[in-house]
């Protein structure tokens, strides 16, 4: 496969994901706890208390925490190829052929990081109050690892959910150069 654009290296990827992950800690910040606190006062004005202590209210605020998530990633890999942590390290994501990303591709990578880091992340929050998960969170470990440790042996050097979803991450030049 020929490509104008250079792939990026399996660590620079890995760097840009733990900064991604300080901007989805202030997204679920916003989403899951300062709208609740915003919505709280309004309810007990309007003599709803009843109603926002109920399951279904924070029912609805997760959902809103996911969908938010899940929007941000599908809007800025169809609209530009780059989340804001992409923008910083100058990655775009990019189908074959350097193609954008349509809403359908998006979505089933999105899906597949899901079922990756999803694991680790609820089993992890999970055995806090069921230690009796731990072999569940090791296993969702070690098969984030596994994936993860793809890149190092794939021939383009993509993460098995790239390679899956016939995407890859591109090294965009640095501002000034020329191309």
């Amino acid at each position: 496969m020929h490509s104008a654009l250079p792939a990026a290296s399996p660590w620079r990827r890995l760097l840009c994901m733990l900064y991604e992950f300080v901007i989805l800690f202030a997204l679920v910040f916003v989403v899951g706890l300062l709208l609740p606190m915003a919505l709280l006062p309004l309810a007990q004005r309007a003599g709803l208390t009843a109603v926002v202590q109920g399951p279904w209210f924070w029912r609805l605020i997760w959902m809103l925490v996911l969908g938010a998530v899940a929007g941000y990633f599908v809007r800025s890999w169809t609209r530009g190829g780059q989340t804001l942590a992409m923008r910083a390290w100058r990655l775009r994501l990019v189908m074959e052929g350097d193609r954008p990303l349509d809403w359908r591709q998006a979505a089933t990578r999105l899906c597949l990081l899901a079922l990756c880091f999803g694991g680790p992340v609820l089993t992890g929050a999970w055995y806090r109050h069921q230690p009796s998960v731990l072999p569940y969170f090791a296993a969702s470990c070690v098969f984030l690892l596994v994936v993860l440790a793809w890149a190092w042996l794939d021939d383009d050097r993509r993460f098995l959910y790239d390679r899956l979803t016939a995407t890859r991450t591109a090294l965009l030049p640095p501002c000034g150069a020329k191309r």
